[in-house]
Formats: C-alpha cells, structure tokens, sequence
C-alpha cells in the first residue's frame, strides 16, 4: 500500500491566487511534473497554458509519488499532502531537480531534520 492513499485530508485544491506567483519563475518551453495532480489540476491548465510540457500524476490514479522516476524535467511544482511534507521533500531535495512545493510553514522546522 502507498504512503498517499490513507492520506484524504490532505487533498487541498490549490487556487490560482496560489498558482499564479510561481509561474513567472517557469520557462514557457519547460518540461514540468506535478505529481500531486489531476488534468483539472490548476497548476497543470496554467502551465500548458503557458506552453510548457507538463506531466501529472495522483494518487488516485494509482501513481505514488515515492515510486516515480523524477529525471528529466526542468522543474517539479505542486501542492503535496501536508502530513507526508517531510517525505515528500527528502525526496525532492535528493533529485536535484528545481521544485517549488506550497507548504504551510507552521511546524516546517520543528523536527532538527527538516531544519537541516
């Protein structure tokens, strides 16, 4: 069983307002995954959009994002399930893709591992 499929509270869909401020970091000709998305994902209508190449994943359709292949794109932005933040950026930051999560930041550093 995945880490994300026990994890209903966590799916917040994500406003444009939110959207909006990252995408001008983003090169129109980009290749981006977001892997916390549907199709009716408004990160994935503002980046194709905008003319980038842009991949999805969610987990209900059975994609986990512990198990996907994170080469090969230019940038890697979504909105992650909150209570799985720390894995979900362990991950990211091992990739060495550029990423752009939003994350709440109460209690981002309360563990001395997220701090580091």
């Amino acid at each position: 069983m995945d880490k994300l499929a026990g994890s209903g509270n966590d799916e917040f869909y994500t406003p444009f307002y939110a959207v909006e401020p990252i995408l001008k970091y983003v090169r129109n000709d980009a290749k981006v995954l977001c892997p916390f998305d549907t199709e009716d994902s408004i990160f994935v209508k503002s980046l194709k959009e905008m003319g980038c190449d842009v991949s999805y994943s969610h987990v209900s359709d059975g994609k986990d994002f512990f198990n996907l292949d994170l080469t090969g794109y230019d940038y890697i932005i979504s909105n992650p399930p909150y209570s799985l933040k720390c894995e979900v950026l362990e991950k990211l930051f091992k990739s060495g893709t550029p990423f752009a999560m939003l994350l709440g930041v109460v209690g981002l550093f309360e563990s001395k591992k997220r701090f580091e």
